[in-house]
């Protein structure tokens, strides 16, 4: 399988804290051939055009454009300004000549309290990803859906992704290795389940241990188990078997690092995506 590996989540860090053209530099030097960008919440200092020129100027394609938002809210204003904005990252995604659009749905990693039903909040948000979805296309931007929180992860996410999927069938999956993990579910069943329809991929990985960690940040599972980040093939995702899925089906998409730090640690990272990834 052909490596094609873009810097994600350390690219989102350095250009608010170095900018975007040591961004770039630090890319290269590390061994990425594209990027990726995240935004929560885009910066007023944010110049497009810049972003192209400068990009351009270091070789460096645009893999996707990744949003993390909450489209899903209890009132129909919040939705509405959402979902105005993913279409204006739609038109950034455009103009910066990336392929693909992937956007959250509702972040949240637990259940709020007095929880809404999957089917109260999966209607407005296909309702309203379906708006989204038509814009894009109009753009040559193709939306991209993964698994992630509570609602739309595990087989959530297969059921909202195959309802979306039926109605507009250009939409793809963002195969995400380890956001299953946060509902107990095996990463690896879901993309042998989605293969055919993944567009972009998100590689991380994550220790898992039935009692909280005694050092560094962790995160609670829906089941009770608990996670934390981990050096790419350190921790405990099956990656061999979601990256085998992906072969069966012929994938050449790109793999997107979605790991941070010293450069030592993204260097174990990187050298793990190359072997992980490597034609056998």
């Amino acid at each position: 399988m052909k490596t094609n590996l873009t810097n994600y989540e350390q690219f989102f860090r350095d250009i608010p804290q170095k900018g975007l053209t040591y961004a770039a530099e630090h890319t290269l030097a590390l061994g990425f051939n594209a990027v990726e960008f995240l935004c929560y919440t885009l910066s007023p200092d944010f110049d497009v055009k810049e972003a192209k020129e400068v990009l351009a100027a270091y070789g460096l394609p645009v893999s996707c454009f990744s949003v993390g938002i909450n489209l899903y809210a209890k009132e129909k204003e919040d939705m509405q300004r959402a979902e105005e904005a993913l279409c204006r990252y739609g038109e950034i995604a455009a103009t910066l000549g990336s392929p693909f659009l992937h956007h959250t749905l509702f972040l949240p990693l637990k259940f709020p309290t007095a929880a809404p039903t999957y089917e109260e909040v999966a209607e407005p948000v296909l309702e309203s990803v379906a708006r989204i979805v038509r814009y894009c296309q109009g753009l040559g931007v193709t939306c991209l859906y993964e698994p992630q929180g509570m609602y739309f992860n595990g087989a959530g996410f297969s059921r909202f992704f195959e309802e979306l999927h039926r109605l507009y069938p250009s939409v793809g999956v963002c195969g995400d290795v380890g956001n299953p993990l946060f509902v107990d579910a095996a990463p690896e069943a879901i993309f042998l389940k989605h293969a055919k329809d993944v567009k972009h991929v998100h590689l991380k990985d994550y220790a898992v241990a039935n009692a909280p960690f005694e050092k560094g940040t962790f995160y609670p599972t829906l089941g009770g188990r608990y996670l934390q980040t981990a050096v790419l093939g350190e921790g405990a995702v099956a990656l061999d078997a979601c990256v085998a899925a992906l072969r069966q089906v012929g994938y050449t998409g790109a793999f997107s690092l979605e790991t941070s730090g010293e450069d030592e640690i993204l260097s174990r990272s990187i050298a793990a995506a190359d072997a992980l990834l490597k034609t056998t």
